[in-house]
């Protein structure tokens, strides 16, 4: 999977795996109910550019590594 930040202020691109765990309930028919949790391991940083963040005044760029994770629910009916 290929992933990337690209905002106003942040920025990055790279490759990322991710992990999918899920279960399914009340599977009838055609009705059912499923859960799952998604956790998405980034392989770069996002780099942020703070401007003025500094006490003297100066910008620079931080780099920080972050992992989402998202909750998914669904209902089918």
């Amino acid at each position: 999977m290929f992933g990337g930040t690209d905002t106003e202020n942040e920025n990055g691109v790279g490759a990322s795996l991710f992990l999918d765990l899920g279960v399914e309930f009340c599977r009838l028919e055609r009705d059912r109910f499923s859960a799952y949790l998604r956790v998405e391991v980034p392989t770069y940083t996002i780099s942020t550019f703070d401007e003025g963040k500094y006490s003297n005044g100066s910008s620079g760029y931080t780099y920080s590594y972050r992992m989402p994770v998202g909750l998914h629910v669904n209902v089918g009916f």
